[in-house]
Protein backbone atom coordinates (compact mmCIF):
# COMPACT_ATOMS: atom_id res chain seq x y z
CA UNK A 1 0.00 0.00 0.00
CA UNK A 2 1.33 3.40 -0.97
CA UNK A 3 1.22 5.83 1.91
CA UNK A 4 0.17 9.43 1.37
CA UNK A 5 2.72 12.21 1.34
CA UNK A 6 2.80 14.40 4.42
CA UNK A 7 2.85 18.02 3.32
CA UNK A 8 4.09 20.04 6.30
CA UNK A 9 3.25 23.74 6.16
CA UNK A 10 5.66 25.59 8.46
CA UNK A 11 4.80 28.37 10.84
CA UNK A 12 6.22 31.87 10.98
CA UNK A 13 9.93 31.99 11.87
CA UNK A 14 10.23 28.29 11.06
CA UNK A 15 12.28 26.55 8.40
CA UNK A 16 12.20 22.94 7.17
CA UNK A 17 14.94 22.15 9.71
CA UNK A 18 12.46 22.99 12.49
CA UNK A 19 10.63 19.78 11.57
CA UNK A 20 13.67 17.52 11.32
CA UNK A 21 12.64 15.27 14.20
CA UNK A 22 9.08 14.93 12.97
CA UNK A 23 10.20 14.38 9.38
CA UNK A 24 12.61 11.61 10.42
CA UNK A 25 9.95 9.87 12.50
CA UNK A 26 7.39 9.99 9.69
CA UNK A 27 9.90 8.69 7.17
CA UNK A 28 10.78 5.88 9.58
CA UNK A 29 7.17 4.74 9.22
CA UNK A 30 7.34 4.94 5.44
CA UNK A 31 5.70 8.30 4.78
CA UNK A 32 7.12 10.57 2.10
CA UNK A 33 7.45 14.10 3.48
CA UNK A 34 7.47 17.48 1.74
CA UNK A 35 8.31 20.64 3.69
CA UNK A 36 8.37 23.76 1.52
CA UNK A 37 10.23 26.74 2.92
CA UNK A 38 7.84 29.67 3.10
CA UNK A 39 8.91 32.76 1.17
CA UNK A 40 8.28 34.80 4.34
CA UNK A 41 11.11 32.81 5.96
CA UNK A 42 13.50 34.01 3.25
CA UNK A 43 15.98 36.56 4.52
CA UNK A 44 15.65 38.63 1.36
CA UNK A 45 12.02 39.53 2.23
CA UNK A 46 9.61 41.18 2.28
CA UNK A 47 7.00 38.47 2.67
CA UNK A 48 3.25 38.29 2.26
CA UNK A 49 0.57 35.78 3.18
CA UNK A 50 -0.55 35.58 -0.46
CA UNK A 51 2.98 34.70 -1.55
CA UNK A 52 3.24 31.96 1.07
CA UNK A 53 -0.14 30.58 -0.02
CA UNK A 54 0.83 30.58 -3.70
CA UNK A 55 4.09 28.78 -2.98
CA UNK A 56 2.48 26.02 -0.92
CA UNK A 57 -0.33 25.65 -3.44
CA UNK A 58 2.22 25.18 -6.21
CA UNK A 59 3.95 22.44 -4.21
CA UNK A 60 0.66 20.73 -3.35
CA UNK A 61 -0.57 20.89 -6.94
CA UNK A 62 2.66 19.37 -8.20
CA UNK A 63 2.48 16.51 -5.69
CA UNK A 64 -1.13 15.77 -6.59
CA UNK A 65 -0.35 15.91 -10.31
CA UNK A 66 2.30 13.24 -9.78
CA UNK A 67 -0.37 10.94 -8.37
CA UNK A 68 0.35 11.37 -4.68
CA UNK A 69 -2.31 11.68 -2.00
CA UNK A 70 -1.76 14.27 0.70
CA UNK A 71 -2.13 14.62 4.43
CA UNK A 72 -1.62 18.31 5.09
CA UNK A 73 -0.05 18.99 8.48
CA UNK A 74 -0.10 22.68 9.33
CA UNK A 75 1.75 24.31 12.20
CA UNK A 76 0.81 27.64 13.81
CA UNK A 77 0.69 30.38 11.10
CA UNK A 78 0.95 27.54 8.59
CA UNK A 79 -2.69 26.79 9.33
CA UNK A 80 -3.79 30.01 7.68
CA UNK A 81 -1.43 29.38 4.78
CA UNK A 82 -2.41 25.76 4.26
CA UNK A 83 -6.15 26.30 4.64
CA UNK A 84 -6.00 28.60 1.64
CA UNK A 85 -3.30 26.78 -0.30
CA UNK A 86 -5.10 23.43 -0.60
CA UNK A 87 -8.66 24.75 -0.85
CA UNK A 88 -10.39 23.38 -3.92
CA UNK A 89 -7.69 20.83 -4.76
CA UNK A 90 -10.09 17.91 -4.57
CA UNK A 91 -10.19 14.44 -3.03
CA UNK A 92 -6.44 13.92 -3.25
CA UNK A 93 -6.22 15.89 -0.01
CA UNK A 94 -7.15 13.19 2.48
CA UNK A 95 -6.91 14.99 5.79
CA UNK A 96 -6.03 18.29 7.38
CA UNK A 97 -4.10 18.23 10.65
CA UNK A 98 -3.81 21.52 12.52
CA UNK A 99 -0.88 21.47 14.92
CA UNK A 100 -1.69 24.27 17.41
CA UNK A 101 -2.42 26.09 14.16
CA UNK A 102 -4.66 28.87 12.91
CA UNK A 103 -7.82 27.41 11.38
CA UNK A 104 -9.59 30.61 10.40
CA UNK A 105 -12.38 31.70 8.09
CA UNK A 106 -11.04 33.78 5.23
CA UNK A 107 -12.81 36.81 6.69
CA UNK A 108 -10.59 36.70 9.79
CA UNK A 109 -6.95 37.70 10.15
CA UNK A 110 -4.59 36.63 12.92
CA UNK A 111 -5.06 40.10 14.41
CA UNK A 112 -8.85 39.67 14.34
CA UNK A 113 -8.55 36.34 16.12
CA UNK A 114 -6.23 37.89 18.70
CA UNK A 115 -8.77 40.63 19.32
CA UNK A 116 -11.67 38.19 19.52
CA UNK A 117 -9.80 36.14 22.10
CA UNK A 118 -9.38 39.19 24.33
CA UNK A 119 -5.58 39.07 24.13
CA UNK A 120 -5.01 42.17 22.05
CA UNK A 121 -1.92 44.03 23.14
CA UNK A 122 -0.06 40.88 24.11
CA UNK A 123 1.52 40.11 20.77
CA UNK A 124 4.55 37.86 21.25
CA UNK A 125 6.74 39.68 18.75
CA UNK A 126 7.92 43.09 17.67
CA UNK A 127 7.92 44.24 14.05
CA UNK A 128 10.55 46.68 12.85
CA UNK A 129 10.25 49.30 10.14
CA UNK A 130 11.82 46.80 7.77
CA UNK A 131 8.75 44.58 8.20
CA UNK A 132 10.70 41.85 9.95
CA UNK A 133 9.12 40.33 13.04
CA UNK A 134 11.26 39.23 15.95
CA UNK A 135 9.98 37.09 18.81
CA UNK A 136 10.31 38.73 22.20
CA UNK A 137 11.23 35.51 24.04
CA UNK A 138 11.70 32.59 21.64
CA UNK A 139 12.61 30.07 24.34
CA UNK A 140 9.69 30.96 26.60
CA UNK A 141 7.21 31.16 23.73
CA UNK A 142 8.23 27.86 22.19
CA UNK A 143 8.81 25.73 25.29
CA UNK A 144 7.21 27.62 28.16
CA UNK A 145 8.81 29.96 30.67
CA UNK A 146 11.46 28.11 32.64
CA UNK A 147 10.91 24.84 30.76
CA UNK A 148 14.03 22.99 29.67
CA UNK A 149 13.75 20.94 26.47
CA UNK A 150 16.27 18.37 25.27
CA UNK A 151 17.71 19.74 22.05
CA UNK A 152 16.11 23.11 22.72
CA UNK A 153 19.08 25.13 21.52
CA UNK A 154 19.18 23.10 18.31
CA UNK A 155 15.50 23.83 17.70
CA UNK A 156 15.84 27.55 18.39
CA UNK A 157 18.77 27.59 16.00
CA UNK A 158 16.45 26.60 13.14
CA UNK A 159 14.32 29.73 13.55
CA UNK A 160 14.76 32.85 11.43
CA UNK A 161 13.29 36.33 11.31
CA UNK A 162 9.80 36.39 9.86
CA UNK A 163 9.79 38.78 6.92
CA UNK A 164 6.08 39.52 7.14
CA UNK A 165 5.39 41.34 10.37
CA UNK A 166 2.26 42.86 8.81
CA UNK A 167 1.00 39.36 8.03
CA UNK A 168 -1.14 39.34 11.14
CA UNK A 169 -3.44 41.82 9.38
CA UNK A 170 -3.76 39.81 6.16
CA UNK A 171 -6.63 37.55 5.14
CA UNK A 172 -6.56 34.10 3.62
CA UNK A 173 -8.24 33.17 0.36
CA UNK A 174 -9.69 29.75 1.14
CA UNK A 175 -11.14 27.49 3.82
CA UNK A 176 -10.07 23.94 3.10
CA UNK A 177 -11.41 22.85 6.48
CA UNK A 178 -14.91 23.29 5.04
CA UNK A 179 -14.15 20.90 2.17
CA UNK A 180 -11.89 18.11 3.42
CA UNK A 181 -14.01 15.53 5.25
CA UNK A 182 -11.36 14.61 7.82
CA UNK A 183 -10.04 17.37 10.07
CA UNK A 184 -7.91 16.88 13.17
CA UNK A 185 -6.78 19.56 15.59
CA UNK A 186 -3.84 18.85 17.88
CA UNK A 187 -4.12 21.07 20.95
CA UNK A 188 -0.86 21.92 22.70
CA UNK A 189 -2.09 22.25 26.27
CA UNK A 190 0.94 24.17 27.58
CA UNK A 191 1.20 26.57 24.64
CA UNK A 192 2.35 30.11 25.50
CA UNK A 193 2.21 31.37 21.90
CA UNK A 194 -1.25 30.25 20.77
CA UNK A 195 -2.76 29.61 24.17
CA UNK A 196 -5.20 26.68 24.51
CA UNK A 197 -8.19 29.00 24.80
CA UNK A 198 -7.43 30.38 21.36
CA UNK A 199 -7.00 26.87 19.95
CA UNK A 200 -10.35 25.79 21.35
CA UNK A 201 -12.03 28.91 19.98
CA UNK A 202 -11.03 27.84 16.48
CA UNK A 203 -12.16 24.27 17.08
CA UNK A 204 -15.52 25.47 18.37
CA UNK A 205 -15.96 27.83 15.43
CA UNK A 206 -15.28 25.06 12.91
CA UNK A 207 -17.71 22.77 14.69
CA UNK A 208 -20.31 25.54 14.70
CA UNK A 209 -19.98 25.54 10.89
CA UNK A 210 -20.81 21.83 10.82
CA UNK A 211 -17.24 20.54 10.53
CA UNK A 212 -16.45 17.27 12.29
CA UNK A 213 -13.20 18.06 14.09
CA UNK A 214 -11.32 15.30 15.85
CA UNK A 215 -9.30 16.72 18.76
CA UNK A 216 -6.11 15.31 20.25
CA UNK A 217 -4.51 17.02 23.25
CA UNK A 218 -0.78 16.81 23.90
CA UNK A 219 0.93 18.17 26.99
CA UNK A 220 3.56 20.37 25.42
CA UNK A 221 4.32 23.95 24.53
CA UNK A 222 4.22 25.54 21.08
CA UNK A 223 6.51 22.97 19.48
CA UNK A 224 4.86 19.53 19.38
CA UNK A 225 6.74 19.08 16.11
CA UNK A 226 9.86 18.84 18.32
CA UNK A 227 8.73 17.82 21.80
CA UNK A 228 5.74 15.55 21.09
CA UNK A 229 6.84 13.84 17.90
CA UNK A 230 5.55 10.38 18.85
CA UNK A 231 2.08 11.74 19.57
CA UNK A 232 1.94 13.64 16.29
CA UNK A 233 3.11 10.60 14.33
CA UNK A 234 0.34 8.53 15.92
CA UNK A 235 -2.20 11.09 14.74
CA UNK A 236 -0.87 10.74 11.21
CA UNK A 237 -0.81 6.95 11.38
CA UNK A 238 -4.44 7.00 12.49
CA UNK A 239 -5.52 8.33 9.09
CA UNK A 240 -7.19 5.53 7.15
CA UNK A 241 -5.76 5.03 3.68
CA UNK A 242 -7.70 3.01 1.14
Amino acid sequence: MTLPTILIVPGAWHTPASYARLCAALQHHGYPVSIPRLPSADSTGPGALATDIAHVRSVATSLLASGQKLIVLMYSYGGQVGSSAVAGLGPGVLRLIYLCAFALPKTMSLFDQERESGLLGKLPFEAGEDGRARMKDPRGLMFGVGVEVEGGDEYLGTLVEWCNGSGIFEYGSGEAWREVPDVTYVVATEDEMVIPRRQWMMIDEMRAEGVNVNVVEVKTGHCPNWTAVDEVVEVVRGVKVE
